[in-house]
């Protein structure tokens, strides 16, 4: 399958999150009638609800998280459609990553549900799968631009993230996955930047 050529910036990976928002209309089947008037849906440390939100407001919670993780994806996508090669090939690189976040939040969303019915715990198996999904996602993007890029390019970024190379002279380099600006670490104005950038939250840290 083509991505490249899909209409509309979609792939099979969205076909991935189509089907586990069907799940979760699913379940919002079985279990909706069954929730309280008032639904827990934000605890403090302790795991004690400090927080609810009225049953009829359910839907726009739980379909609403994971429907617009997928929607800003997509338009970002779809908006670099006509774009350079270069930006098109990261657009196409990080599609897994759209699916497997959704899916993520889709577990995310069902925890809520199921929260008030079976207990605080799921909310924990919710979010080590949410961790699990964009690990995999990332792991298959950086997978996806490493075949994509060419050798001698791929080869300044450590683990696909980093970018090092001391004969490039700018600082601030594009990301080779996604959209933005990473630094340079081949060379040290590229570190006393990170320092610089860090410099606020270390102050936080140490005055504490």
């Amino acid at each position: 399958m083509d991505e490249s050529r899909t209409p509309f910036g979609l792939s099979r990976w969205d076909l991935l999150a189509a089907g586990a928002m069907a799940g979760l209309v699913a379940a919002w089947t079985l279990f909706a009638d069954r929730l309280p008037a008032r639904v827990p849906t934000h605890f403090d440390f302790a795991g004690q609800p400090n927080g609810w939100t009225p049953r009829g407001a359910m839907p726009w919670l739980i379909f609403g998280l994971p429907a617009l993780v997928w929607l800003l994806h997509w338009l970002v996508d779809l908006a670099r459609l006509g774009a350079d090669e270069v930006a098109k090939r990261k657009m196409l690189g990080i599609r897994p990553l759209r699916g497997l976040m959704t899916l993520g939040m889709v577990g995310l969303s069902l925890a809520i549900l199921l929260i008030p019915l079976y207990g605080l715990w799921i909310l924990w198996l919710a979010l080590g799968f949410l961790f699990l999904c964009l690990g995999i996602g990332i792991w298959e993007s950086l997978l996806r631009l490493r075949r994509k890029v060419p050798r001698e390019e791929r080869e300044r970024y450590v683990m696909g993230l980093f970018y090092v190379n001391s004969e490039d002279e700018r600082i601030w380099i594009p990301k080779l996955i996604g959209v933005g600006w990473t630094l340079n670490f081949g060379r040290p104005a590229g570190w006393l930047m990170l320092v610089l950038l860090l410099s606020p939250l270390l102050l936080i840290l140490a005055l504490r």
